[in-house]
């Protein structure tokens, strides 16, 4: 049974990472990490910690879900696979490119599983999607438009609020864009333009080209 120590305990880990952990039968939270000690709260029995340094030190686990705001991924990612634990990491990977090359780098280094919670690729109708793109139904793709939207909305608080922090409609929503891009064609991204008509974080637009 693997154990799985986490840090970050907001809306992503209770709604979607912990049932998904129990309905899969595959492991249990084995302690919870999180500055807000009121977010630990809905996790009852699991060991708790508000430092994940400690944690990490404390906690014999096999695994550990990164859930906290995007700006602390590299550093606790880094930490964690070091430590020697597998790493599952929320997108986006991090706010800049130097820290998510930091975290690959870590991953290579210590020789454990890194990888990313892109779950749009688990969806049955991006892998049917898949299946007809490579069947050749559609013949040759020239272009893909993705419109995504999200009824709640962004909220301007906290990181989701704050584009240097990994907010923002292109980091947060964008990221699964960019992953089902690659995941749907099979190819590689060579460029990227992104823009912003105005100073918010829900109306940004861009363009990828790859090969594929």
């Amino acid at each position: 049974m693997l154990r799985v120590g986490v840090i970050g305990c907001g809306w992503a880990t209770r709604n979607l990472h912990a049932p998904g952990l129990r309905d899969s039968g595959a492991g249990v939270i084995a302690g919870v990490c999180d500055p807000n000690e009121g977010a630990m709260a809905w996790f009852r029995s699991a060991p708790k910690w508000t430092c994940w340094r400690r944690m990490l030190e404390e906690l014999a686990c096999h695994a550990i879900l990164i859930a906290s705001p995007p700006e602390q991924h590299a550093e606790a990612a880094a930490a964690a696979l070091h430590a020697g634990r597998h790493v599952l990491l929320e997108k986006p990977v991090a706010p800049d490119l130097e820290g998510a090359l930091a975290i690959q780098q870590a991953a290579q280094q210590a020789g454990r599983v890194l990888a990313v919670g892109f779950n749009q690729r688990c969806h049955p109708g991006f892998l049917a999607l898949r299946r007809r793109i490579a069947s050749g139904q559609f013949g040759q793709l020239r272009s893909i438009r993705v419109r995504w939207s999200n009824g709640a909305g962004l909220s301007p608080r906290g990181w989701i609020g704050r584009r240097r922090c990994g907010g923002g409609a292109l980091m947060d929503l964008g990221a699964h864009v960019v992953d089902l891009w690659r995941f749907l064609t099979g190819g590689e991204l060579e460029a990227l333009e992104a823009d912003s008509v105005s100073s918010r974080i829900d109306d940004e637009t861009a363009t990828l080209r790859g090969r594929g």
